[in-house]
């Protein structure tokens, strides 16, 4: 629907010849432009939809810098486990929901363990889940350490899965050894 064919007024009646339908249409194509920078500016509100500067600014609230050269999709999994930490008490409920939020429906493949006497969680998550990761093994584990109380360690250790073509580092078919 355009503003011609809501036009409210008998008195005056917008044809295409007329000077009050020239005026319309450009209030239409402002309004059409408005309406798709809004939408725009409403993507940019949130980490999983911002980009480039707007990243940056949502990063940096929760005290995340971006690196020299670092990816969107980094400094958002970056920001996404910061933002998560500052609401977080540091129990494993919530560390479970963090591996929710970071990887969906790959969190399912989580295995979280306490270490018997010792203040510190063993997470076994799938290789792929790592390979996928936006971050290194190493800088994964000192991320999500910091979601634990003060003192508390973190150990991520790898299993291996089956890929049909092999294009893991498990082994597909003719490849790796069968246990």
């Amino acid at each position: 629907m355009t503003i011609q064919d809501n036009w409210p007024y008998d008195r005056v009646v917008p044809t295409e010849e007329g000077a009050v339908y020239d005026l319309l249409t450009v209030l239409e194509t402002e309004y059409d432009r408005i309406d798709v920078q809004l939408d725009e500016l409403q993507e940019q509100r949130f980490i999983e939809t911002a980009t480039g500067v707007e990243l940056d600014k949502l990063a940096s609230e929760v005290g995340v810098v971006r690196e020299t050269g670092e990816s969107d999709k980094r400094l958002r999994f970056r920001t996404k486990i910061a933002k998560a930490i500052t609401r977080s008490s540091g129990n494993i409920y919530e560390l479970a929901q963090l591996f929710n939020l970071l990887f969906k429906d790959g969190a399912t493949d989580i295995t979280l363990t306490p270490v018997p006497d010792a203040p510190a969680i063993n997470v076994e998550v799938s290789d792929i889940i790592v390979q996928d990761a936006p971050v290194t093994q190493s800088k994964l584990e000192s991320l999500l350490t910091q979601a634990l109380p003060s003192g508390d360690a973190l150990q991520i250790t790898t299993k291996a899965t089956f890929a049909f073509a092999g294009d893991t580092d498990s082994g597909g078919f003719n490849e790796g050894e069968w246990a």
